[in-house]
């Protein structure tokens, strides 16, 4: 709250002939008390009021702050009419304090949140979206589980994300270690040396290049080293040239690890690999990205998953055996792969096999070798994507009924296989829907515009008597838009809450950091062009909002 006092400060020396900016006085316990008791309880009961009245997923993650405090987040997608325009959103609903994070201390949690807020969620609440952790949606025992014996056909979705990184990373395990080790050292080598550092700069300089830093492998392994790769690779030889002459400063250890490095980057098949994750990488991340979006992206889930899903098996299958099947049916046996010659493994590979060649530094055998550990990665990484990824769910095949490209081909003639998974969403009226289904995939002129923004003109229209066209989809389109395909709405709360509770702000209690992060929905929704609607909580501005202000 200190950036809000210093404004009131800063305020009566812009304004210093305002009698209104000499009297504002706006320090921690008023600030505090507005964020939370106005702005935020503002927020808080108009997301309540939507909650009681549209269907909603709900999306949770479960961390521990930098306070040691445990806490579960939970994250409400739904959607509101905001001037006839469609917006789904994902509201920051709550944060619980968690002493046990088992699954029924979880669940009693959230159950207990819903009940004080007078929550109809065995009604209203449709999707339920996590990362993969047992105690989240394990088969026999889990929050997912719990709410499931409650709720009648509760759409479960397992975080698209976190299921990819796993896939990345287990397929990594095939690739010689000296990869990783590689771009870890090279990182840790210039990390701790600002003249290591500056010796670098000036080399590249001196080749003519623009000087750049190595960039940090994170934890989380090959998802995430996707730049770190690139950058060795954009100066690969600018580190062979470092590294091939040794600093006589280091001590024997350090010496050790120099040498290690430079024998490394000299050797093909670590170069080969570098250039290989290259290509495959960025594949693996595409759809990372694609569904960490805000936006509501679960009809084009299952096209994504079997695009890729093509993708790589095309790189090692035989073409008779893709053409006689999709990338999901195909055994991954040897009779099925294509030989060593034949792999796909990207032109930058391609490049640096013809560079490696023309210095006689590529035989025959290392060659061989580095396409059997291409084989050897293409495969793992297919047989992980079928294992964690559902390819064979009828609802994620059915919810491509509603993706606007599908509707422009014409490829369905009928909502229903998608509507019959959903009775909690369209028990009645079934008829009526997908007459207004077939009527708009019949439509001459549709608009060219993708998801949402598709959705939102084909709402909006209206017939010669001012009705709306499509009162039926109306309705039911923005409910199936709230199911969830990542948990990543969570994490985004997350980060968000370690950008706030900070080491010199730890003192933040859970009540404040939920009144910050519902004030940033409150005003992301009320924002005008004249700056921010406040209309709405002025009624909380009252001597009560400090009553119950931490």
């Amino acid at each position: 709250m200190t950036q809000i006092a210093s404004f009131a400060n800063l305020s009566k020396l812009v304004f210093n002939d305002s009698k209104v900016a000499k009297s504002l006085k706006l320090n921690r316990t008023k600030a505090t008390a507005i964020v939370v008791n106005v702005i935020g309880a503002t927020q808080h009961d108009f997301l309540v009021d939507l909650m009681k009245s549209h269907r909603f997923s709900l999306i949770i993650d479960e961390s521990t702050d930098i306070s040691t405090i445990k806490s579960l987040v939970m994250v409400v997608r739904t959607y509101l009419y905001k001037n006839e325009e469609l917006i789904v959103h994902d509201f920051n609903y709550h944060v619980i304090e968690l002493v046990e994070a088992d699954a029924t201390t979880i669940y009693n949690a959230i159950v207990l949140k819903f009940q004080e807020d007078n929550i109809p969620y065995k009604n209203n609440m449709i999707g339920f979206g996590s990362d993969g952790a047992n105690v989240m949606l394990g088969g026999v025992h889990s929050v997912s589980a719990l709410f499931s014996k409650e709720i009648q056909n509760l759409f479960v979705m397992k975080c698209i994300c976190h299921s990819m990184a796993l896939c990345a990373s287990y397929a990594c395990k095939t690739l010689p270690y000296e990869v990783e080790w590689l771009c870890r050292e090279i990182f840790n080598h210039f990390s701790n040396s600002p003249q290591r550092t500056l010796k670098f700069a000036e080399l590249q300089s001196l080749m003519d290049l623009k000087p750049l830093k190595m960039l940090h492998p994170a934890a989380t392994r090959w998802l995430s080293l996707e730049e770190v790769v690139k950058r060795v690779n954009e100066r690969l030889e600018a580190l062979k040239l470092y590294f091939n002459y040794h600093d006589l400063k280091l001590d024997a250890k350090q010496l050790e690890k120099v040498v290690k490095i430079n024998a490394a980057l000299n050797n093909p098949i670590t170069t080969l690999t570098l250039a290989f994750l290259e290509y495959m990488l960025p594949k693996l991340n595409r759809l990372n990205l694609l569904f960490q979006s805000e936006d509501s992206k679960i009809y084009v889930l299952h096209d994504e998953e079997l695009t890729l899903l093509a993708d790589i098996t095309k790189n090692f299958i035989k073409p008779e055996k893709f053409q006689s099947g999709n990338g999901f049916s195909i055994p991954l046996v040897p009779t099925s792969y294509c030989s060593l010659n034949q792999l796909y493994l990207g032109i930058k590979v391609e490049e640096v096999m013809d560079q490696l060649r023309s210095k006689n530094k590529l035989t025959k055998e290392t060659e061989e070798k580095f396409r059997m550990v291409v084989l050897n990665y293409y495969v793992a990484v297919t047989q992980q994507i079928r294992s964690r990824i559902n390819l064979d769910n009828a609802v994620l095949k059915n919810l491509s009924i509603i993706n606007p490209q599908h509707i422009k081909s014409n490829d369905y003639i009928s909502i229903y296989p998608l509507l019959k998974n959903f009775p909690n969403i369209a028990s009645e009226n079934l008829q009526e829907i997908d007459n207004e289904y077939r009527e708009l995939t019949s439509m001459v002129q549709l608009p060219q515009d993708c998801g949402l923004s598709f959705w939102n003109k084909i709402l909006k229209t209206k017939r010669g008597n001012d009705q709306y066209a499509f009162p039926f989809l109306r309705k039911v389109i923005p409910e199936l838009m709230c199911l969830p395909h990542s948990s990543a709405a969570a994490e985004r709360v997350f980060s968000s809450y370690n950008l706030n509770k900070t080491k010199t702000r730890n003192r933040l209690c859970t009540s404040t950091m939920i009144g910050i992060l519902s004030s940033k929905d409150f005003i992301k929704l009320n924002k005008t062009d004249d700056g921010y609607d406040f209309e709405k909580a002025k009624h909380k501005f009252t001597n009560d909002m400090y009553k119950i202000a931490h």
